[in-house]
């Protein structure tokens, strides 16, 4: 049998890798903070774009918008590769843009990973919103403009937003309204070849019984 041959060179090295190593693991936190006013028109629309973040909108008298955001990513342990994360925050056209931007070459863990994620708006009662995003939930509260929701994984919850403009689209999710108005848009028949929830909840229901009818035997 051939036995390993230990040099002191090879113990060197291997102690460094170890030492490599212990440098590592240890807890890590990358903190990104935000919180200042932006300008924007009262009737104007909030454009955010985020993922795995706690959201609340509140609309109130302001006339301007104040932006807060906070997120900790703490890690105990042995990490492999780095993030970038950043949220670009502008005014255009009496809109308000929030867009994340992250960028993950992490390509291996040993250890323990935590993400504390949350965005605090307040804007004027006025505005509009167009929200896009994934694994986050979002609570909005007395914002009166039109509300667009799409979203994967997420849950949502509107309290005191009196429009009449509500659109949304959501997998794996719930959302919950305790105000608005209901609008008669026609008869079944015809909402059935019109885009919109309507014909896309039909779809599903009639994909969804042919996928239960192929597993059983119709004599």
């Amino acid at each position: 049998a051939i036995k390993p041959v230990y040099t002191m060179k090879s113990i060197a090295a291997a102690f460094l890798i170890l030492a490599g190593l212990s440098a590592n693991a240890q807890t890590k936190d990358g903190v990104f903070q935000m919180d200042r006013d932006y300008a924007m028109s009262p009737k104007g629309t909030i454009k955010l774009n985020s993922s795995d973040a706690k959201v609340q909108i509140t609309g109130s008298t302001r006339s301007n918008a104040h932006v807060k955001i906070y997120r900790q990513v703490t890690t105990k342990g042995v990490v492999f590769g780095q993030e970038e994360f950043a949220v670009d925050v502008y005014e255009e056209d009496g809109n308000l843009v929030l867009r994340e931007h992250s960028n993950s070459t992490v390509v291996g863990m040993i250890g323990y990973h935590y993400e504390k994620y949350e965005i605090t708006l307040e804007v004027p009662q006025g505005a509009s919103l167009q929200i896009r995003g994934d694994d986050g939930d979002y609570i909005v509260r007395n914002v009166d403009g039109s509300i667009a929701f799409d979203v994967d994984d997420a849950d949502v919850e509107l309290s005191g937003c009196s429009g009449d403009n509500f659109q949304f689209q959501l997998d794996d999710g719930d959302i919950v309204i305790d105000e608005g108005k209901v609008v008669d848009y026609g008869a079944p028949q015809a909402l059935s070849t019109k885009p919109g929830i309507y014909r896309d909840l039909l779809h599903y229901q009639i994909e969804g019984n042919k996928r239960l009818l192929e597993k059983f035997e119709i004599y």
